[in-house]
């Protein structure tokens, strides 16, 4: 999907149109940890939504979700941005947190925060925003210059789609067995 790039008070706002529903188009926003902190309220509810009775991989803790979202929002957190899918309403569908705004010399693996769309959304919209999503995460890391992302999954559902749709790998380490890689490659 071709995607508009446009400025709004949000930050830097990249428009797709969900096909299944031509009149609710979202919106995909990168926001600074300031913006996100502004949205909390709507952010946290979000998140618990969208992880209520989810099925969690081994070693993520439930209550992790809400717990690091709401640590990489902190204005400490300044070199970070967070990816939000926002519908006509300005209402949170979805989003990813903890997007590196700069890259360090010598580095090239990052580690994203967690990932999220809302379970109310249709089940053709929901993919069409967690894609879109995922592809702004990878492209603005990608244009950084990382070369990779390693992290651990969430929920079996986030990794399943993550395999599926984008070639997420589970690679397994000595010390972490839910250790996944995704190999960002080609041009930004």
């Amino acid at each position: 999907m071709a995607n508009k790039s446009v400025h709004s008070k949000f930050g830097n706002s990249f428009w797709g149109a969900m096909e299944a529903d031509r009149h609710s188009p979202f919106r995909l926003v990168l926001l600074d940890s300031y913006a996100a902190l502004d949205r909390w309220p709507e952010l946290e509810a979000a998140i618990t939504d969208a992880f209520d009775g989810a099925s969690f991989c081994d070693g993520i803790d439930p209550a992790l979700p809400l717990k690091h979202s709401r640590s990489v929002i902190e204005p400490e957190c300044a070199g970070l941005q967070h990816v939000i899918a926002l519908n006509q309403a300005n209402q949170v569908q979805g989003a990813i947190f903890r997007i590196a705004k700069s890259r360090m010399p010598d580095t090239y693996e990052w580690e994203p925060g967690f990932f999220f769309t809302l379970k109310t959304l249709p089940v053709t919209d929901r993919v069409k925003v967690a894609s879109a999503i995922m592809e702004l995460a990878h492209r603005a890391l990608k244009e950084l210059g990382y070369k990779r992302i390693v992290c651990a999954m969430g929920t079996v559902a986030g990794a399943r789609f993550l395999a599926k749709q984008f070639g997420y790998v589970n690679e397994p380490s000595s010390c972490q067995a839910n250790r996944w890689i995704k190999e960002l490659l080609g041009p930004a």
